[in-house]
Formats: C-alpha cells, structure tokens, sequence
C-alpha cells in the first residue's frame, strides 16, 4: 500500500559508485507523500506520511515510522518500534493496538481499492 504522493527512489551509482534501490516488503503500508530514498522497508512495516528513509537505512519487519520523520542514511528501526523527530530516533516501543494496526493496514486498504474498482457498490464483504 504506497499512498499517493510518495516518492519511490534510487541511489545513483554516478554519485557514490554503487547503485541501490530501494526494497519494499510485503503488506507494507507507506503514508501519504512520503520520500523512499535507496532504502529497505521489510514485509509488514508502516511508514507515516510526510517521512522520509534514507540511503540504505532499514525499516523492519512490525516497525513504525512517525509521520514526518526523517530517518537518517544506514538507521535501523527495529521491529517493535516507533521513531520520530528530525532526524528519528527511537520515541518507544509500539503498543498493541500499534503492533495490530500494523497488522491490518495494508489489508484494508486493498479492500478498499476493490470497493473503489467496484464503484462503491456494497459486495458481501463491504457492508453498505
């Protein structure tokens, strides 16, 4: 789930002599005009609108970045996390209600996509 806006990039190998991309997961759910710069977000992770990851920094599996935080080049935010601020650092472990919206994030969000593709229209799955 990539929310519009977000801007998906590469590291150039013209600027530091290694190419690198940028490795999204699986069920990964990146907010609104969010900036991915070269960097790894693995399977359930969620990233809040307005951050931005650096070159080579990791988001991990079950891990929360705040929205408009700036995680910096080669940061590691573990699972269970959350980090915020400019730059982002570690604010303090996820709740449960965190570590389970994680969880569904992304699921919903397909589902709504198949409620928009079907116009709105009330499918057994998505009471009116």
């Amino acid at each position: 789930n990539i929310q519009d806006g977000t801007i998906v990039h590469a590291a150039s190998a013209e600027l530091n002599g290694t190419p690198r991309g940028t490795i999204i997961g699986e069920d990964v759910t990146v907010g609104h005009g969010a900036v991915l710069h070269a960097c790894t977000l693995q399977d359930r992770c969620f990233v809040g609108m307005r951050a931005v990851v650096m070159d080579r920094a990791v988001v991990e599996t079950g891990a929360m970045v705040a929205a408009g935080a700036l995680v910096g080049t080669d940061k590691v935010v573990k699972s269970g996390e959350l980090w915020a601020g400019v730059p982002a650092k570690k604010l303090r472990n996820l709740t449960e209600a965190e570590a389970a919206f994680i969880e569904k994030s992304a699921a919903q969000y397909v589902d709504f996509g198949i409620w928009h593709k079907c116009q709105g229209k009330t499918l057994s799955r998505f009471p009116p």
